[in-house]
């Protein structure tokens, strides 16, 4: 008995002997100094792998999100990738594609925001269109009370508009994954006719939450458009709260590369001061899909709507539909198409015409961005559309061709 308990006993030592021998390499990487680490990362940057490099820096911030040489050699490693918001597109890119690193490009992205909290950018367009002020291209309403004339009916306007747009924002990260972003954007039009002008002033607060590939977010806005009319005229300015939930998943299948789908929901108020007929809620349930075919990648959305105003005759229910592609043309163009489709049904009979309205839209739109072209940062952007609105009520029968010549800057 006594012999057989040896046996045993050095069974089970040189068990475990063998054991540690075999984890000897593993245990050696474990117990590897932050020094050591910092060093391979390094060899790693100046053999030109940034990604790995930033990864092994990535690991250590997030293990230790406040030593500071981690910190210092990431900021050097994304600056090496451009502007800011290059090096955030290379970080989601990365984020997505490599699952089992997420932590450590997290951790590279939160530093991206603590160097880089403020981010400035702007936007300036040209709008010219057939029918700036989307006039009926009928010149008589008719009901069972007589016939009336439409104003500027059958006189629509050819002009010329701009827009502009500037805005800043304030990025910081509460704890690792979970991002917020405080924004504020003054936007507006401008056109020869006065009553088309507006400013509008707009924060919003967004949170995003970024610890899966199918992230999700919810914002919190508030926005308020003034019109520049004459002083005896109403206008349609307004004041409008909302918020907005979404959720992106992606769909891993071989057969549809890139694929992913995503929703949203949106809610909103809008008070206006002249027109208080049109104070009111209006809802949207979204959705869409997209995916990679060869060079093009393709999208399709359905949109939910519900407009539920003071005057019950311009309340409406909305479906819309839509699909795009978008593909690059050569080394140097990309270029972009859109068909959309709106259906709306208003809920009560129109005025003197004693049926419910309900309109119709299709709307084609192209786009072209020219990369050999470049003013400051800034690929100029070309696009036009025609937009065809059927509506049983003359007042809102119109068509128009449109197009803009886009700027968009970032500081």
């Amino acid at each position: 008995m006594l012999s057989f308990a040896r046996s045993v006993l050095m069974r089970f030592v040189w068990f475990f002997l063998f054991v540690g021998l075999c984890t000897l390499p593993l245990r050696a990487e474990q117990t590897r100094t932050i020094a050591q680490w910092m060093a391979l990362a390094a060899q790693l940057e100046m053999s030109g792998q940034p990604l790995k490099a930033l990864k092994v820096y990535g690991e250590i911030a997030a293990q230790r999100p406040d030593y500071r040489p981690a910190a210092s050699a990431i900021d050097r490693v994304l600056a090496q990738m451009g502007r800011p918001q290059r090096a955030e597109a290379v970080l989601r890119y990365v984020l997505r594609h490599e699952t089992r690193n997420r932590p450590a490009y997290l951790a590279a992205l939160r530093q991206l925001d603590r160097a880089h909290p403020f981010r400035f950018s702007g936007s300036f367009g040209l709008l010219p269109s057939t029918n700036i002020a989307r006039s009926s291209s009928q010149t008589y309403l008719v009901t069972d009370y007589g016939t009336f004339l439409i104003e500027n009916g059958g006189d629509e306007k050819t002009g010329i508009g701009a827009e502009f747009s500037v805005s800043g924002d304030w990025i910081f990260h509460p704890a690792p994954g979970h991002r917020l972003r405080l924004s504020s954007v003054l936007s507006g039009e401008w056109y020869a006719q006065r009553d088309l002008r507006y400013l509008q002033p707009s924060v919003t607060l967004a949170y995003e939450n970024l610890l899966t590939p199918d992230d999700w977010g919810v914002s919190a806005y508030g926005r308020y458009r003034a019109y520049d009319g004459l002083a005896d005229q109403k206008t349609s300015d307004y004041r409008a709260y909302g918020v907005v939930a979404r959720k992106r998943w992606w769909l891993d299948a071989a057969s549809v590369p890139q694929a992913s789908l995503s929703g949203s929901l949106l809610a909103e108020y809008r008070d206006y001061l002249d027109k208080q007929g049109y104070d009111g809620r209006f809802y949207q349930a979204a959705g869409s899909f997209s995916h990679q075919a060869g060079a093009s990648q393709l999208s399709y959305g359905l949109r939910l709507g519900r407009s539920d105003v003071r005057l019950d005759y311009h309340r409406y229910r909305a479906l819309g539909l839509s699909a795009g592609i978008v593909r690059p043309l050569g080394r140097k163009v990309t270029a972009g198409a859109t068909l959309r489709y709106d259906w709306r049904r208003y809920d009560a009979d129109f005025p003197l015409l004693g049926e419910v309205r309900h309109d119709e839209t299709a709307e084609l739109s192209v786009f072209a961005s020219f990369r050999q072209i470049r003013i400051g940062n800034s690929v100029p952007k070309l696009r036009c559309s025609y937009t065809n609105n059927r509506s049983n009520v003359a007042l809102y029968r119109y068509d128009s061709f449109d197009c803009g010549l886009d700027l968009d800057l970032t500081f």
